[in-house]
């Protein structure tokens, strides 16, 4: 498990009798500014656990 979680606030957001699933997150204030700084490589490592 990751120290930090940026992600605060989750919505399920998939269609109903649909096999697919959508997930919207959000993240607020600081955290979304330190990860518009992140490279490719650490946004691919917190998207597995988001």
């Amino acid at each position: 498990m990751l120290p930090y979680m940026p992600v605060k606030i989750v919505f399920d957001n998939s269609l109903p009798n649909d096999s697919r699933g959508i997930l919207l997150g959000f993240m607020e204030a600081n955290d979304g500014r330190k990860a518009s700084e992140w490279s490719i490589e650490k946004e691919n490592k917190y998207q597995l656990f988001l």
